[in-house]
């Protein structure tokens, strides 16, 4: 259940609708009150005075009325219209997750509900405005706040004017796909982060040699996210061990295996319903859970920088410095544990978490073979891997780091670099060699 709420919240956090539909009904709240002050007896104490503040009568305010709303529809289609066309060229840059990077901005989401509120209130405000012989009737403090809605708008569209300047340019983007590796390493089966490992070589990894009952997909998709700890307890209710062939970010196919639970004499229809429920299944990835998601998007970037057309260097270090920020947490936090036990101890629960290895590989590898010929690239792969260095805190970290680092050595032998170059590039791969040992000593 809390696997399919945090789904559920990207979901809703993620769409371009919902802070604009929760404005709109707050415009439809704000203007039921305005009229409901309009005609109370405190308001008959204040309209005097406050009406020199808007000095016009039926017709004015219709026309004021028509002008805003009329207004804030056509800037809004125009604005969003436009932006969305600098997006699409920027993205064939930087790719074309940016078009989702902006419909999951908050701000874009607050100024396209600001212009639908102003358009939705000053719309009802203007029908109740009458002047029909004696029953004239003008709301002019409803009136006032639709003029005041109006200029908050023009002020957000003109800040909203610089900030998708900003976050379109590629430090901005990288920076914020940068925040969400971090997130994304963070949200790793949080629910298992306190459990204690067993060992490779626990008994109850015998039961594996038995034939296993499989759990078949229910949908074809991506993992969004799995709720381990839902798993868990129902392993430990049931007297099960379950084996997640899936970890977040793998396409699954409907049919194909996607649990694989022992004994399997007690696996029924119901119990393989309940089963498939922790496991949220979506059309596309996300980074609920999925930490290859965001550094794909970052691999992508320094891939399009790096390739002959764009030759950009400086942002595939960009790229390079941001993937070291995240694996720079990803070693200071506890590894969730593959092998997961009830309270008495017992193995119910095996899961695939992303490890260190698998992610540093799908971080640097990538943009290591892009960028062979890159002697900036070349460098400053090998000081964040001497950075790196620093922050280990197992044997298994430092032979991770220490492979990295002899394929690293071998692609820069054979780079063709002039004398200058390789000198600098010598230079970098001996403080990493340095920061290796020093990390190899203090193990």
């Amino acid at each position: 259940m809390r696997a399919h709420l945090r789904y559920l919240w990207f979901r809703l956090t993620a769409s371009l609708w919902l802070v604009p539909a929760a404005m709109i009904f707050g415009a439809i709240v704000l203007a039921m009150v305005m009229l409901t002050l309009e005609g109370s007896l405190l308001w008959d104490d204040w309209a005097e005075p406050l009406q020199w503040l808007l000095p016009v009568g039926a017709d004015g305010s219709r026309q004021l009325l028509a002008t805003i709303a009329g207004s804030m529809i056509t800037v809004a289609s125009l604005v969003f219209s436009m932006t969305l066309v600098t997006l699409t060229l920027a993205s064939s840059q930087l790719g074309p997750r940016l078009i989702a990077r902006f419909m999951r901005d908050r701000i874009n989401q607050v100024v396209l509900g600001t212009f639908l509120a102003t358009f939705v209130y000053a719309l009802l405000i203007l029908q109740t405005v009458t002047d029909s012989g004696d029953q004239e009737f003008v709301p002019h403090l409803a009136v006032l706040v639709a003029l005041l809605l109006a200029l908050v708008s023009l002020g957000w569209l003109i800040y909203f004017i610089h900030h998708v300047a900003d976050s379109i340019q590629a430090d901005s983007v990288i920076a914020d796909i940068g925040d969400e590796l971090s997130d994304a390493i963070k949200r790793r089966f949080p629910e298992l982060a306190g459990s204690r490992p067993l060992p490779l070589e626990t008994p109850f990894l015998d039961r594996l040699a038995t034939p296993a009952g499989v759990v078949a997909g229910r949908g074809s998709g991506y993992v969004q996210a799995i709720d381990a700890a839902a798993l868990l307890q129902t392993a430990t209710r049931e007297g099960l061990l379950i084996q997640v062939e899936a970890r977040p970010g793998d396409f699954v196919v409907e049919g194909a295996p996607l649990l694989r639970v022992w004994p399997r004499e007690r696996l029924s229809d119901e119990l393989a319903r309940k089963l498939c429920e922790p496991v949220v299944i979506g059309p596309k990835r996300t980074s609920t859970q999925d930490i290859d998601f965001a550094m794909s998007a970052l691999v992508e970037i320094a891939l399009r920088a790096l390739s002959p057309g764009i030759n950009d260097p400086r942002t595939a270090i960009a790229c390079i410095d941001r993937l070291t920020q995240g694996l720079v947490e990803m070693i200071q936090l506890p590894d969730p544990p593959a092998l997961v036990p009830d309270d008495d101890g017992t193995l119910r629960l095996i899961v695939k978490p992303a490890g260190f290895a698998d992610v540093i590989a799908g971080a640097f590898d990538p943009i290591r073979e892009a960028g062979r010929n890159q002697a900036w690239v070349l460098r400053r792969l090998a000081e964040v891997l001497a950075l790196l260095a620093g922050f280990v805190r197992t044997p298994e970290q430092h032979s991770i780091l220490a492979r990295q680092a002899a394929v690293l050595d071998s692609v820069c032998r054979e780079a063709p670099l002039d004398q200058a170059s390789r000198a600098r590039v010598d230079e970098s791969l001996e403080l990493l060699r340095r920061a290796l040992a020093d990390s190899r000593e203090e193990r």
